[in-house]
């Protein structure tokens, strides 16, 4: 049908777990499908995927990507500055309080990843970010570094027991072993 907006998703199942605020990747997400919907007229296609970033396999890249009106390339960074609103160029445009972009970009810069939009005016834009991959190491290179040899202590707590109360299986425990190892080269590295 021609009267409505089509939506894809490219989502793997083994998608890594994220270094990041689940909260706060959904807010951005609700505000780029939200965007796309908004500049994309009835007919278009509007596409979510993720997966490795190619050249820093420690983030996932997310992107979002429209068939809708496009944005010139002068404007590709001037639309994440705060208050900051296009001029409507054709009848599916609508304006916003210029917000929205530079709140997302914002989030993104604080979960440790980036924000940028790849967009040929006509046909369509995408929007990517990254967000940090979980793994130990990344988790306790966000710790403060103990100051070597000034008396400073660094203690590290890691609570992993179940949701529900229930006993640690053979496999939490092994991970919990692995955890306590790579926290402990990465707190104190030979």
């Amino acid at each position: 049908r021609d009267d409505v907006l089509r939506f894809r998703a490219d989502l793997p199942d083994d998608l890594p777990d994220l270094l990041a605020d689940p909260g706060r990747v959904r807010q951005v997400l609700i505000n780029l499908l939200g965007n796309a919907a908004k500049f994309t007229p009835a007919g278009g296609t509007i596409s979510v995927s993720a997966g490795p970033e190619p050249h820093a396999p420690e983030e996932l890249r997310i992107s979002v990507s429209d068939t809708g009106c496009g944005i010139p390339a002068a404007d590709h960074e001037r639309i994440f500055e705060h208050m900051y609103q296009r001029e409507p160029d054709s009848e599916v445009s609508r304006r916003g309080l210029g917000l929205g972009l530079y709140i997302c970009r914002q989030i993104v810069t604080q979960q440790g990843g980036r924000l940028w939009v790849e967009s040929e005016v006509g046909r369509g834009s995408t929007f990517h970010f990254t967000v940090p991959v979980f793994s130990c190491r990344a988790l306790l290179a966000r710790l403060p570094e103990p100051a070597r040899g000034h008396g400073a202590l660094c203690l590290v707590g890691i609570d992993a027991r179940p949701a529900d109360g229930s006993p640690l299986q053979a496999f939490e425990v092994r991970y919990l072993d692995a955890a306590r190892r790579v926290a402990g080269e990465c707190l104190l590295p030979d």
